[in-house]
């Protein structure tokens, strides 16, 4: 019977996603299963890539049973999708794609995920949900997109001192700018180049998604020890307002 640990990555066709995958086959300790919405994406053996829609509930209904047979360890919830638009200008479309995706999708799958775990009792279970400094980073077009990742963070916190006994941890990684598609596809939007981002931090540097995947790992093999918590990592952005 194989030691290894399963883990579930949401989204793991993304930036954040291939990297915390890639981090994972490092240390040949998971059988790793990620989801993808368009584009799968080959990594080698261990990992299996599931088709999963969860800008609806159609597509996330869809993909739950699927959560509950994976016997998942560990859940890393990666998706996020932020419009960037003043509130008064917001669709309801727009407003149902993006909090069934940053919220919604989440949290069912969290529940799905424990209902197994809390019957395999394995004291190495992690929730872990990719949050944003956003959350608290009250600015014009941020509303939707802030409100529904720190509400994530809420729920987890409550799930921690639930389900602590049972030795099921959660933790939301609350990153500053990353360089990724997300970043990139903002400063489009807004006009602002990465550089000017860069040159407004202290360090002048922006996270890769690497140091996305370091913190998770850390969590993961014990080296941070906590639940319910959200841990904000960044290079100096906002330290001065």
């Amino acid at each position: 019977m194989s030691d290894k640990l399963n883990a579930l990555i949401i989204g793991g066709s993304s930036d954040i996603g291939k990297e915390i995958i890639k981090s994972m086959m490092d240390t040949d300790e998971f059988n790793i299963y990620y989801t993808y919405n368009r584009n799968e994406i080959s990594f080698g053996d261990g990992v299996e890539g599931i088709k999963a829609s969860l800008d609806s509930e159609e597509g996330l209904l869809e993909f739950l049973p699927k959560v509950y047979g994976l016997d998942a360890n560990v859940v890393v919830y990666c998706p996020g999708v932020n419009p960037s638009t003043l509130s008064k200008d917001l669709e309801h479309e727009t407003i149902m794609q993006t909090t069934w995706i940053n919220y919604l999708s989440a949290i069912e799958i969290f529940n799905h995920a424990i209902k197994r775990m809390l019957e395999k009792k394995n004291k190495r279970n992690k929730l872990i949900y990719i949050s944003s400094a956003a959350a608290r980073e009250v600015e014009p077009g941020g509303g939707l997109y802030g409100s529904n990742k720190i509400a994530v963070e809420r729920y987890l916190a409550s799930l921690a001192i639930e389900v602590g006994r049972f030795g099921i941890r959660t933790l939301s990684i609350a990153p500053a700018f990353i360089d990724s598609k997300m970043l990139r596809d903002y400063c489009d939007k807004s006009g602002i180049s990465l550089n000017k981002i860069k040159k407004n931090n202290p360090t002048g540097e922006v996270l890769s998604p690497k140091d996305v995947s370091n913190t998770i790992m850390s969590f993961i093999n014990g080296d941070i020890v906590l639940t319910g918590n959200t841990i904000s990592i960044g290079n100096g952005e906002g330290v001065f307002k």
